[in-house]
Order: C-alpha cells, then sequence, then structure tokens
C-alpha cells in the first residue's frame, strides 16, 4: 500500500498565562504551568469536578466534554488515576486527553493534559459515511489481500478470542484526526484538525498493519499511521545455559513446546510463517533439553521470559498489561529488524535477526520491545516526533535495566559493537553512537550521532517525517538524562549551561522513570511533559527539595529542558575540573594530576560508553594510568570524588 503523507511545520508556544478562557480560583489551583500542568491546594477538589464544577474554566461550548477512559492505582505511591478524552459532540478530539492524579480520601494533587477548547470551528454536519469512506481505502488498494478476505486468519481470531462473531473487518469511527505532530501544546490549535473516518486495517499479502484516517467531507486519505514498530539489530551474546519454562504436550505428542507453564508468565513464541497464529507451527523438542538447536526461537523465548521477570519483581507488573499473553514470532528469514506490534487484543513481538547466516538476539532489545508493549497498554505514546522519541527512549531505559537485572552490566551501551551507528545507542554519550539526520536543500542525509540536549546540536527539527520524525534520534535526550541522573556528570551542555548533577543511583532513578511512564504519559506527550513529570514524581516518592527532587529537576536542566532547582537547600557545585591529564594526545602512559588528596575512584571509558576499568582508593595527588594496550581513539576518564568529574584525551 503506497501512501503520501504531507507533514506540516509547527511552533511550540508557551506563552499562556491562563488555563482557557478563565483561570481556576486560587483557593483550588496553587500553580499552573503553560505545558498543561496542574497542581492543587491541599484537599481543595475531587475527583470529576475538575471537567464538571470548573468546566468552564476550560471550554465555553456545551458539546465539549471530557470523558474517562480509564482508571487505575499505582502500587508505588497508591495515588487514584483517571485519564480522560475530549470529545466534542461525542466525537474523540485526538491527542486531547488529561489525566487527575492524587488519593480518594484527600482529592487531587495535580492533573496533566492538552485540550482543543475552539475544536468546534472544525466540525460539520454533513459527512460521508463509514462505507463510503472504507470504500476509498480499498479503491486505493485493489491488490492488497485484506486479514478479512482470509477464512483461515478470521477463523484463527474467532477461536483466539472464544467469539465466533469475532471479524479483521474493520468498524470506522468518527474523529476529529490530528494532521500536525510538530505543533503539540497545552491549547492544540483546531487548524490543526480534521474530521475524518479512522480505520485500523490489517493486511496480509503485503503484511501491514495501520490506522487510516478519511476526511469525512471529501473522502481524500489524509492520513496513514504505521502501528508497527522497528528497531535496529541485536547484539550478538553468549549468556550460556539458561532453563527455559516450556510446557508439556503429553500424548500423542509427547514432547515440548516454548509455551510457559510456571504461573507467573505468559510467553508463547513461535516461528513466524506469516499465516494466523493458530496455524503456525509449534517450536518443539522431544525431551526439553534445547541444547544449541533452534537458538532462532529458544533465544527470544527466554529473553521475553526475562523482561516479563524483570517487571513483575522490580514494578510488580505482570507483562505488557494485566498478564496477557505476549506472542513471540521469531521469523528466520528476515535480515535485520525487530518490530513490536500490539493489534488485535493481543501482544505481539516480532523478532527476525540474521548476521553472516547465524541468529543473533539480545536480551535489551527483546526487552526494549516488551517496553513498547507496556506504552501500548499506559500512555500510548504516539509514534511520531516527540512523543515518539519519548517512546524509544523508554524502550531504551527499560532494556538497559532489564539486562542489568538479569546480568549485572552496567554497561550504557545499547546495541551491536562494530556494526554500523545507526545500530547502536550511547545513553551515557549518545553524541558517539546512533545517527541524526541533515537536509542538504535537496536530500536528507544521516550521520552519526544523537543529540544530549534539547534544540542542540543534532536535534531533529526538520519540516519532514523522516524516522517519524527523529523518534530514534531524539531519543538520546532522554536516554542521558537518564544516566545524569543515575551516575552524575559535569559539563556544559548544547545551551551553553554549566551544572554539575550529582547522581541518585541507577535504582531511583529507575524508580522515578517507571512511575512517570506508566501513570504521567499521554499521547502526544513532549519532553516538557516527561520533564514535570519526572520531577513531580520524585518530589512525591522521596519528599519536596530532597536531594533526589533537586538532582532529578538539574537533570532535565542540563539536558536543555527546565530551569535549575528553585530549592532553597540546594547546594549548587561549580562545575570547576579539580584534576588535569597530560600529555594529550597519550601514547602509553597519561598522567592526572589533582589539586588536593582525599580518595578517589577512577574509570576509563571508551568512546561508546563501555566500562574498562575501575581503580578504586586512589588517594595520591598524581596517577599514573598506563593506556599502552588500548587502540588509537578517543577515551575518556572519569573521577568520583567529592566532585564527580570527567575528561577525554586521545590515545594515539
Amino acid at each position: 500500500m503506497k501512501t503520501k503523507i504531507v507533514l506540516f511545520v509547527g511552533i511550540l508556544s508557551f506563552a499562556l498565562n491562563s488555563i482557557s478562557q478563565n483561570s481556576l480560583p486560587t483557593s483550588i489551583c496553587s500553580e499552573f504551568k503553560p505545558s498543561g500542568w496542574i497542581y492543587f491546594q491541599p484537599n481543595a477538589i475531587n475527583f470529576g469536578e475538575l471537567f464538571t464544577s470548573h468546566k468552564t474554566c476550560f471550554f465555553s461550548q456545551p458539546e465539549d466534554s471530557m470523558e474517562v477512559i480509564r482508571q487505575w492505582d499505582d502500587n508505588i505511591m497508591n495515588f487514584h488515576h483517571i485519564r480522560y478524552q475530549q470529545t466534542y459532540q461525542g466525537i474523540e478530539v485526538e491527542g486531547c486527553e488529561f489525566i487527575e492524579h492524587g488519593r480518594n480520601e484527600n482529592g487531587l494533587v495535580y492533573a496533566n493534559g492538552k485540550i482543543c477548547p475552539d475544536i468546534h470551528k472544525r466540525y460539520v454536519e454533513k459527512t460521508i459515511t463509514e462505507e463510503e469512506a472504507l470504500d476509498a481505502i480499498l479503491e486505493a488498494n485493489p491488490f492488497v489481500q485484506f486479514a478479512w478476505e482470509s477464512p483461515a486468519w478470521e477463523s484463527s481470531l474467532q477461536n483466539d478470542l472464544g467469539d465466533p462473531s469475532a471479524t479483521y473487518y474493520p468498524e470506522g469511527e468518527l474523529v476529529f484526526g490530528l494532521m500536525n505532530y510538530t505543533n503539540i501544546q497545552y491549547l492544540m490549535d483546531p487548524l490543526d484538525y480534521t474530521l475524518t473516518w479512522r480505520f485500523v486495517i490489517k493486511g496480509i499479502a503485503p503484511a501491514f498493519e495501520c490506522e487510516v484516517y478519511v476526511d469525512a467531507v471529501t473522502g481524500a486519505i489524509v492520513r496513514v499511521y504505521n502501528t508497527e514498530r522497528q528497531d535496529g539489530p541485536a547484539n550478538v551474546s553468549g549468556y550460556g545455559v539458561q532453563t527455559l519454562d516450556t510446557r508439556s504436550r503429553g500424548w500423542p505428542n509427547n514432547d515440548f513446546v516454548l509455551d510457559t507453564d510456571n504461573g507467573d508468565r505468559n510467553v508463547h513464541t513461535k516461528i513466524d510463517g506469516g499465516g494466523p497464529w493458530a496455524l503456525t507451527a509449534e517450536v518443539d523438542d522431544d525431551d526439553d533439553d534445547w541444547g544449541s538447536t533452534q537458538q532462532v526461537a529458544t533465544a527470544p523465548h527466554w529473553m521475553v521470559s526475562m523482561a516479563w521477570d524483570y517487571f513483575t519483581t522490580i514494578h510488580g507488573r505482570e507483562g505488557m498489561h494485566n498478564f496477557n499473553v505476549v506472542r513471540v514470532r521469531c521469523d528466520e528469514n528476515s535480515v535485520y529488524g525487530a518490530v513490536y506490534q500490539n493489534s488485535w487484543t493481543f501482544d505481539i513481538i516480532k523478532i527476525g535477526y540474521l548476521d553472516g547466516g547465524v541468529y543473533a538476539v539480545d536480551l535489551e532489545i527483546l526487552a526494549h520491545e516488551f517496553s513498547h508493549g507496556v506504552n501500548e497498554h499506559e500512555g500510548k505514546l504516539k509514534y511520531e516526533f516527540e512523543s515518539g522519541a519519548l517512546d524509544e527512549s523508554f524502550a531504551d531505559i527499560f532494556g538497559f535495566l532489564t539486562r542489568r537485572w538479569v546480568t549485572g552490566s552496567e554497561s550504557w551501551h545499547l546495541g551491536v559493537p562494530g556494526s554500523m551507528n545507526r545500530d547502536q545507542r550511547s545513553m551515557q554519550f549518545p553524541k558517539t553512537l546512533g545517527f541524526h539526520l541533515e537536509f542538504d536543500g535537496t536530500f536528507v542525509n544521516e550521520f552519526p550521532g544523537q543529540p544530549d540536549t534539547y534544540g542542540g546540536e543534532f536535534f531533529y527539527d526538520l519540516p519532514y517525517g523522516n524516522d517519524a520524525g527523529g523518534v530514534h534520534v531524539n531519543s538520546g535526550i532522554q536516554n542521558h538524562w537518564f544516566y545524569m541522573l543515575s551516575f552524575g556528570e559535569s559539563d556544559v551542555n548544547d545551551l551553553g549551561d554549566s551544572y554539575t548533577i550529582n547522581g541518585i543511583g541507577i535504582d531511583k532513578a529507575a524508580a522515578i522513570t517507571y512511575y512517570n511512564f506508566t501513570n504521567n504519559m499521554e499521547k502526544n506527550s513532549q519532553y516538557i511533559d516527561a520533564a514535570e513529570g519526572a520531577i513531580e514524581t520524585a518530589l512525591l516518592l522521596y519528599g519536596e527539595c530532597s536531594f533526589e527532587h533537586i538532582e532529578t529537576q538539574n537533570a532535565w536542566y542540563a539536558a536543555g529542558v527546565g530551569d535549575e532547582t528553585s530549592c532553597a537547600n540546594a547546594k549548587i557545585v561549580e562545575n570547576e575540573v579539580n584534576f588535569s591529564t597530560y600529555p594529550n594526545p597519550a601514547t602509553n602512559i597519561l598522567m592526572i594530576s589533582f589539586d588536593n588528596q582525599e580518595n578517589r575512584t577512577i574509570q576509563l571509558y571508551s568512546a561508546n560508553g563501555q566500562l574498562l576499568k575501575t581503580i578504586n582508593d586512589v588517594n595520591d595527588i598524581e596517577y599514573v594510568l598506563d593506556v599502552s594496550n588500548l587502540a588509537s581513539g578517543t577515551y575518556v576518564i572519569n573521577i568520583k570524588g567529592s566532585v564527580n568529574n570527567w575528561t577525554k584525551f586521545i590515545k594515539q
């Protein structure tokens, strides 16, 4: 299916002093931030009152409404959360959501979201019918075989759901479709919307799954959104002999298949033959001693099980969502590619890695895809531009965390060492790996390096939808924020701001990130929302102006989002490097000279962020570091003492 999508450039605007036409009274609202975050006075407002008793603070039209679409309680702070979707005359306004947060007995603590109070300007009464809209899609794709046209696919779906009437045949939904994902702000611009019929379409020849938007007046296809997630190649890693959670099929098969049966997981793995799941053959073994055979399936099966276990053990989460089965489709004919796909009530991970004829998968990559599935059940971050970059970054972070939990590795490097830069990422030094895009007037070209600062070098701001708006480019910003918050860093960012971040540790940074990811994010959340949510989460978890609260905010400031902390007790450490190195470039030795004597730790990193050596208990004014066995290139020295500083040097 070929579709042309035209994206428009928008300008983010945060120069708003009121919520909408009117403001909430100060007796209720303690603070409003122009990004759409509202903080409330203690015990001042109850759940449900924001868009009923105070609706006129947001909307002037009686046809506007905020409909409850989900409620949940988290198991970390025991907050209650209610997610709302804006509608106009019962029609969804895409991307306009609000979440209320607090405890039922005490009322709201804060709320965040986006609205379009002038969406009525895009409403039209006379529209084409749902059937006419679907016909437009079918006429535009005469050679596609759709899933509902296949009796095998239809029968498989009905068996899976236990519903003889289930079908892939698409039902249209009338929505105000958001056409411009570069102009996301608290008060959404109605000019960025079109009244559309939205369909979820599944094709099997060729294979695809997407949302298609048809203009409800003209019948033109105005937008196609691919619901699959694609990422780079996986690492060839040796994890040794691992125990697989399998199921015995007994007589007459008398074998074992890759389908968990321990009661605390629900992972089922098969070789993807391109057909419906029910007709896809099981991966089996006679005696449940798999050895080194069928690694194309056994390795992903174990890795997805480990991702399941990480989220359950550390965050109290069972699977991607509520113990739904995770289906792992392993494609033995693919060359480099991993696709996450959530469709038709199932959680599906597709994986297909081929490296020189040898299948290669890595734990952090499978956990990355698993995390995309968590997003689909929580914030549902739209996979475009900033919201898509956040989706990619959250997946990277939890891929790193899963690998660390299973193996103990704290390498900040993700991907395949030695492969193309675009197939690797460094959370510590984003600019050294990954890729960014530049427009030369005719073509968009790809170069190594991701941004580590919002709006800084390599930041994606092209008026084109390459890489879905830079989702694999701008993800480096939050990745680096997570590193700084965990480990600490002193430097000057691309905006010219000096900073010193004192790391709070990986576990605390993970707790803040998971809560923010699963409770604060919405479809159109931007980097300012991720920062605001993380800062508020740190405040709630560890206390106002706590060390963790201060460093969370300052780490976002270092990443180019928001201001430094305003906490009165925050001690701002000057960015003074209290050591020097020479000679630089170095050949055999590197002299490290300190300006005072104290106990320190020296860490040597490669340019892509891999820890090469750690020297503890360094007390001398000068230390001689042997670099003779290093390959030529750029390296990083990190000095951890009363002040955490680092510098680069070149090995000749």
